[in-house]
Protein backbone atom coordinates (compact mmCIF):
# COMPACT_ATOMS: atom_id res chain seq x y z
CA UNK A 1 0.00 0.00 0.00
CA UNK A 2 1.30 3.75 -0.71
CA UNK A 3 1.78 5.74 2.63
CA UNK A 4 -0.70 5.72 5.16
CA UNK A 5 -3.33 3.44 2.41
CA UNK A 6 -2.61 6.85 0.03
CA UNK A 7 -2.27 6.61 -3.83
CA UNK A 8 1.00 4.69 -5.46
CA UNK A 9 2.58 5.52 -8.65
CA UNK A 10 3.47 3.01 -11.13
CA UNK A 11 5.61 3.36 -14.09
CA UNK A 12 5.92 1.20 -16.97
CA UNK A 13 8.94 1.46 -20.08
CA UNK A 14 7.50 0.55 -23.37
CA UNK A 15 10.01 0.03 -26.26
CA UNK A 16 7.90 0.42 -29.42
CA UNK A 17 9.49 -0.18 -33.17
CA UNK A 18 7.63 3.05 -34.29
CA UNK A 19 4.80 5.29 -33.24
CA UNK A 20 1.76 4.07 -33.90
CA UNK A 21 -2.23 4.47 -32.69
CA UNK A 22 -2.54 1.87 -29.74
CA UNK A 23 -5.44 2.14 -26.62
CA UNK A 24 -4.02 1.55 -23.29
CA UNK A 25 -5.48 -0.73 -20.59
CA UNK A 26 -4.86 -1.45 -17.23
CA UNK A 27 -6.53 -4.58 -15.82
CA UNK A 28 -6.69 -5.30 -12.11
CA UNK A 29 -6.43 -1.64 -11.52
CA UNK A 30 -9.31 0.36 -9.08
CA UNK A 31 -9.48 4.34 -9.96
CA UNK A 32 -6.45 5.56 -11.94
CA UNK A 33 -5.04 8.24 -14.01
CA UNK A 34 -2.85 7.12 -16.83
CA UNK A 35 -0.14 8.80 -18.92
CA UNK A 36 2.11 8.19 -21.93
CA UNK A 37 5.45 10.64 -22.15
CA UNK A 38 4.15 13.16 -19.99
CA UNK A 39 0.22 13.12 -21.04
CA UNK A 40 -2.39 12.97 -19.40
CA UNK A 41 -4.55 10.64 -21.71
CA UNK A 42 -7.49 10.18 -18.84
CA UNK A 43 -8.85 8.14 -16.08
CA UNK A 44 -9.78 4.79 -15.83
CA UNK A 45 -12.83 3.06 -13.64
CA UNK A 46 -12.12 -0.50 -13.86
CA UNK A 47 -13.83 -1.61 -11.31
CA UNK A 48 -16.88 0.02 -12.35
CA UNK A 49 -16.75 0.60 -16.13
CA UNK A 50 -17.61 0.95 -18.68
CA UNK A 51 -14.73 2.04 -20.66
CA UNK A 52 -11.84 -0.56 -19.84
CA UNK A 53 -8.73 1.43 -22.24
CA UNK A 54 -7.79 4.99 -23.18
CA UNK A 55 -6.95 5.74 -27.02
CA UNK A 56 -3.04 7.29 -27.19
CA UNK A 57 -2.70 8.74 -30.67
CA UNK A 58 0.29 8.05 -32.67
CA UNK A 59 2.23 11.30 -31.86
CA UNK A 60 1.82 10.45 -28.20
CA UNK A 61 4.27 7.76 -28.73
CA UNK A 62 7.98 7.78 -30.10
CA UNK A 63 10.49 4.98 -31.68
CA UNK A 64 12.12 3.10 -29.46
CA UNK A 65 11.67 3.99 -25.24
CA UNK A 66 8.09 5.31 -23.83
CA UNK A 67 7.05 5.89 -20.04
CA UNK A 68 3.67 5.10 -19.10
CA UNK A 69 2.90 6.42 -15.63
CA UNK A 70 -0.22 5.00 -13.66
CA UNK A 71 -1.73 6.77 -10.87
CA UNK A 72 -3.75 4.54 -8.82
CA UNK A 73 -5.68 6.08 -6.18
CA UNK A 74 -6.64 2.79 -4.37
CA UNK A 75 -3.25 2.35 -2.76
CA UNK A 76 -2.60 -0.59 -4.25
CA UNK A 77 1.50 -1.41 -3.54
CA UNK A 78 1.27 -4.79 -6.55
CA UNK A 79 2.58 -4.55 -9.59
CA UNK A 80 0.02 -3.42 -12.59
CA UNK A 81 0.27 -4.72 -16.01
CA UNK A 82 -0.08 -2.11 -18.74
CA UNK A 83 -1.45 -3.39 -21.95
CA UNK A 84 -1.37 -1.63 -25.51
CA UNK A 85 -4.03 -3.21 -27.21
CA UNK A 86 -4.70 -2.38 -30.94
CA UNK A 87 -8.57 -1.91 -30.53
CA UNK A 88 -10.56 0.10 -28.31
CA UNK A 89 -12.49 -1.68 -25.18
CA UNK A 90 -15.27 0.25 -24.52
CA UNK A 91 -17.23 -2.13 -21.99
CA UNK A 92 -20.78 -3.92 -22.64
CA UNK A 93 -22.82 -2.26 -24.97
CA UNK A 94 -26.50 -2.24 -25.22
CA UNK A 95 -28.70 -1.97 -28.35
CA UNK A 96 -31.13 1.03 -27.96
CA UNK A 97 -34.18 0.86 -27.04
CA UNK A 98 -36.61 1.27 -30.06
CA UNK A 99 -40.15 3.51 -29.16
Amino acid sequence: MGVDGGPVVHRAVVALPEPADAFVAVPGSGRTLVWVNGFLLGRLRTERGPQITLYAPAPLWRAGTNEVLVLDLTGTAEPLTVELRAGPDLGPTAAASQS
